[in-house]
């Protein structure tokens, strides 16, 4: 039996587009041609993000297959944290070429993130990490947590004129002082993960700390961004080699999206 990808449109394009992490799992338990076939049937603005949560070695398969063109379309996207990742899975020569072309500001924060070697935290940051200068005021914070804090699970992070690390806001001294005061006024300290760190010295953090994000810095200090535990690598996936592995597949999609479709269809509706 023959499972075709799924139509533009459908239920599986909409949890793709909510939920790319857990759609990269479910398409990494399939085997390679089904991987395939999904994932060109996705379209262009969700597929990067799926992308980039793949199992690196199904990832790297599927880049080298995406044209040039579409690829640096890509990397100059809104969204630095997939650049980021997909620019650090293409080969060094295609690299090259295609970050020439690239706007310089794009350019120099890819290579920024690139020059980190495989292996070490600065591999594993998410970019998005929210931050503020220490000169704003609590209103200016406030603003910016609206803005961003619901793509981060890190709180508000603290930065001088030079983005090096101070710590991060203090929700209660925030409070305390009002509005008008400075966030530099409002700062619980963190100290920084260093960007080199191996995997172990993370893990060993994170058990220390007993948190699940850190904040990263480079050499000068400067914060990266945010290295949360679940972004650790871990041992890839086992896909299956059976022909019933695309139905087996589609199936557990389809049940995960039962409780999804009421937002699915009606965006802001409740199920009766």
């Amino acid at each position: 039996m023959t499972v075709g990808a799924p139509a533009p449109g459908t239920l599986v394009e909409g949890y793709a587009r909510r939920h790319p992490e857990q759609f990269a799992l479910a398409v990494a338990r399939g085997d390679a041609d089904a991987a395939q076939t999904l994932l060109g049937e996705l379209p262009q603005d969700v597929l990067p993000t799926v992308v980039v949560h793949l199992p690196p070695s199904l990832a790297g398969r599927f880049v080298d297959r995406i044209p040039d063109e579409t690829l640096r379309r890509w990397l100059s996207g809104p969204d630095l944290d997939v650049a980021v990742r997909l620019a650090r899975g293409v080969a060094a020569g295609r690299y090259a070429d295609l970050s020439a072309a690239l706007p310089p500001p794009r350019r120099r924060q890819l290579d920024r993130h690139r020059a980190f070697p495989d292996g070490v935290a600065g591999t594993y940051v998410d970019v998005h990490a929210p931050r503020i200068e220490a000169t704003a005021n609590v209103a200016d914070a406030v603003r910016e947590l609206g803005a961003r804090q619901a793509r981060s699970r890190a709180p508000l992070l603290v930065v001088d004129s030079s983005d090096r690390l101070l710590g991060f806001l203090d929700a209660e001294l925030a409070l305390q002082y009002g509005r008008e005061a400075r966030v530099g006024d409002c700062v619980a300290p963190s100290r920084a993960l260093p960007a080199t760190a191996d995997v172990r010295m993370a893990r060993d953090e994170f058990a220390l700390r007993g948190q699940s994000w850190l904040p990263v810095a480079d050499a000068e200090g400067r914060l990266l961004g945010v290295l949360y535990r679940d972004r650790l690598p871990e041992a890839e996936p086992r896909r299956s080699t059976e022909s019933t592995a695309a139905v087996v597949l589609l199936t557990e999609t389809l049940f995960e999206l039962l409780a999804e479709l009421p937002a699915l269809i009606a965006p802001g509706k409740r199920a009766p």
